[in-house]
């Protein structure tokens, strides 16, 4: 609060110096010395390969770079040590450590590509990779953007913002991360014992321990989101939407085209596509098209899953994330004629019940691609080791039954949203109160056992 109204009443050439002194400040709150002075020289050691990587014309250069940068990931994000086992140097898992990684890949692709050739600061560099908006989970902000907001700070004003939307969203993300992450953590936590206590395999409890777990991560992430939108909105700052009704999702595409947007579409325009037009150059043709994009979905969505934790377990999850993907796409393309064929015969509860059961199936796959949040690598072998290609297909039936009430749950609830009541501004303000009385609930219940925010560690 400080902060911004020092923000918001300083000389307008100094708000961006505000900015940067309050994400020193943040950066101090969340991490310890040696964090900090890890993060710090990773920004500056991408800085010194941006400024490298102006005004070369040779791709040697860049890929030289854009390598360098990579394996200093690895070894500063804990990644060879854990997975290798090598534990005589133990790095910390540095807060925001990925998505400073994305940002500065994104800049030394375009200078590859020529898409970006503007000189970056120093001052407005240090704010792209370390403003405390966007440090602990993103959204991934694209360069241009950034500079384009930044370069329009002194002429915003306090008065331009909507505040009541802004509030009505921030009251809406404060009760998702402290109340309904509270008791959806606790609901979890509990299944999730007595499933371990028990011996014996049980579907229902893994299927409901699964299910429970992704409505979870949604509620806490996108909670955090609309915490950090509508903060963003209250300093003049417009950032990247991250969700866009998840549980809507028609098929495991349109599932990452609207979880974690900004990364979904990083990963899009830096590794799909680009990979892609590689193969199709090498051999080009319908059928070989159709087959190069099986294969770069599968190597994206391995990528993608790999990327959200160190443990073994993730590449679990990268390995059913691209096998969702590669299914896909092979279903959409081989389904074509007999897709066509019922739309010729519409029956409205009919297609929404099949639109349900593949949503279910979907959100189950899903699932179980990021049991590696909550389980660990040794409890998922002595569960794995128990299988049968029944007990699969019976989890996959239970969960996809949990699955298919999230989509009619979240259906009902789009209906409810889009009436003209729910835009009304005494129902915005009736709403903000109520959610106010719930923050302060789930701050003198649950302050002990709130879940932390889970992409943080990212």
């Amino acid at each position: 609060m400080i902060g911004l109204i020092v923000y918001w009443n300083v000389p307008l050439q100094m708000r961006m110096h505000v900015l940067l002194l309050l994400s020193g400040i943040f950066l101090f709150i969340i991490a310890d010395t040696v964090e900090v002075i890890l993060l710090i020289t990773y920004v500056f050691i991408g800085y010194g390969l941006i400024k490298f990587c102006y005004g070369r014309k040779h791709n040697a250069f860049f890929n030289s770079a854009i390598t360098f940068w990579i394996v200093i990931y690895l070894l500063i994000g804990g990644y060879v040590y854990k997975l290798s086992g090598f534990e005589l140097v133990h790095f910390p898992i540095i807060t925001g450590v990925s998505y400073i990684l994305f940002r500065v890949l994104q800049i030394l692709f375009d200078l590859k590509e020529g898409i970006y050739s503007s000189y970056l600061s120093p001052s407005k560099y240090i704010l792209f990779c370390l403003n405390f908006l966007t440090l602990i989970s993103g959204p991934i902000q694209r360069v241009e953007d950034f500079i384009a907001q930044v370069d329009i700070i002194p002429k915003a004003t306090f008065k331009e913002i909507d505040h009541l939307s802004v509030f009505y969203r921030l009251s809406i993300g404060l009760v998702k991360v402290l109340f309904l992450s509270s008791i959806l953590i606790l609901e979890h936590q509990s299944v999730l014992d007595s499933f371990l206590k028990d011996p014996q395999w049980n579907s229902l409890k893994f299927a409901l321990t699964s299910i429970i777990y992704l409505v979870f991560l949604y509620i806490n992430f996108s909670g955090y989101m609309d915490i950090i939108i509508s903060v963003g909105n209250l300093f003049g700052f417009k950032l990247p939407e991250n969700f866009y009704k998840p549980f809507l999702a028609k098929n495991f595409l349109d599932f990452w085209e609207r979880w974690h947007i900004s990364l979904s579409g990083w990963m899009k325009d830096y590794v799909f596509t680009p990979l892609l037009k590689t193969l199709v150059y090498w051999k080009s043709g319908y059928w070989w098209v159709l087959f190069f994009g099986v294969i770069v979905y599968f190597i994206t969505f391995l990528l993608l899953g790999i990327w959200h934790g160190t443990s073994s377990l993730f590449f679990f999850c990268g390995i059913m994330l691209a096998l969702g993907a590669s299914i896909t796409k092979i279903m959409q393309v081989g389904m074509k004629p007999i897709l066509s064929l019922f739309r010729e015969f519409e029956v409205p509860f009919i297609g929404s019940l099949a639109q349900g059961v593949l949503s279910g199936i979907v959100f189950a796959h899903i699932s179980f691609a990021i049991i590696g949040f909550w389980l660990t690598w040794d409890q998922f072998l002595f569960y794995w080791n128990m299988m049968s290609a029944f007990k699969i297909v019976e989890l996959y039936f239970l969960t996809s039954i949990m699955g298919m009430s999230l989509y009619f749950i979240a259906s009902f609830l789009e209906k409810i949203s889009e009436s003209s009541f729910c835009s009304r501004v005494f129902f915005k303000e009736g709403c903000v109160a109520v959610n106010l009385y719930f923050v302060v609930f789930a701050f003198f219940e649950y302050w002990n056992i709130a879940p932390e925010f889970v992409y943080q560690g990212f």
